[in-house]
C-alpha cells in the first residue's frame, strides 16, 4: 500500500461494510477502495484510481471508477516494491558514518 490510499466503508449501520484486501495487493498512491467490496490476492489497483465493485485476484484495475484492464504477471505485486532487501545489499559497501 502506497501513500495516501483511502480505505473507507460504506456508511450502512450493521452490515459489513469495509473493503477486503487480499495477499500481496498493491495499491497505487491515491487510490481509494469504498464499501464492501473485495481486492482479490496478488492484484494491483492504480494510482488514484476509485475501487466500488470487486475485483478479481492477479488482476490490474485503473480508472474512477476502476474497471479491471488486464492480469498481472507477478504473483505478488507488493512483494516488487520490498526495498529492505535492496538496502540489505548495499550495507556493506556504505560507510559507518556513526561515530
Amino acid at each position: 500500500m502506497l501513500h495516501m490510499v483511502t480505505l473507507g466503508g460504506s456508511g450502512k449501520k450493521h452490515v459489513d461494510r469495509h473493503p477486503k484486501i487480499g495477499d500481496g495487493v498493491l495499491l497505487g498512491a491515491g487510490a481509494t477502495i469504498l464499501g464492501n467490496v473485495q481486492v482479490g490476492k496478488g492484484s494491483l489497483v492504480g494510482a488514484c484510481s476509485l475501487v466500488l465493485e470487486d475485483i478479481g485476484p492477479n488482476s490490474v484495475a485503473v480508472g474512477v471508477p476502476a474497471k479491471v484492464v488486464g492480469q498481472t504477471t507477478d504473483l505478488a505485486p507488493a512483494e516488487s516494491m520490498r526495498q529492505a532487501d535492496a538496502i540489505v545489499m548495499v550495507e556493506d559497501d556504505l560507510p559507518d558514518f556513526i561515530i
